[in-house]
């Protein structure tokens, strides 16, 4: 079981504070937390609600999505190479990052092709609230994340042949 704090309680935490969505495995949400675990760091939580207005967490860090990643009185992350450069400099060891230039390139052109916009996660996202949209009364959750992630029907067309060529 998680243990949250509420928006207000993290974003007054003095350390690492990570925002992830509530009640669902989001695999960016999951990274996040899962680097922060192998560089043993102390992070604290708070829960973003799908689809939901979050109007503290909003404020805060300018996002309505997760995760969110902020140190001390440093401004809020919420991209996935950001989030890493940040856990890095906290703890250097293990290192995540490698050290060979021709090794970092790699790694980041790999990750980015898993995580980043129009990546593996991205199109299964996408073919996910496809089909939702598509009915007769699409359910809030995939309107809302078909705006947040700017759904387009191309892009959904696109999105096996994406997944099959990157794996």
């Amino acid at each position: 079981m998680i243990s949250y704090l509420s928006p207000a309680e993290a974003i007054a935490h003095k350390g690492l504070r990570l925002v992830i969505v509530q009640g669902m495995p989001s695999p960016w949400g999951q990274a996040a937390k899962t680097i922060f675990e192998i560089k043993g760091l102390d992070f604290v939580m708070a829960p973003l609600v799908m689809a939901g207005t979050n109007e503290e967490i909003v404020a805060w860090s300018g996002q309505n999505s997760a995760p969110v990643v902020a140190w001390k009185d440093e401004p809020p992350l919420n991209r996935w190479m950001d989030i890493l450069h940040l856990a890095e400099r906290l703890a250097p060891e293990p290192a995540l990052i490698p050290a060979d230039a021709w090794d970092r390139a790699v790694m980041f052109g790999l990750s980015n092709e898993l995580f980043g916009e129009l990546g593996i996660g991205w199109c299964r996202r996408i073919q996910m609230i496809g089909p939702a949209l598509g009915a007769p009364q699409p359910p809030e959750f995939a309107v809302v994340l078909g705006g947040k992630y700017r759904y387009c029907r191309k892009d959904e067309q696109s999105a096996s042949a994406r997944i099959v060529d990157t794996v």
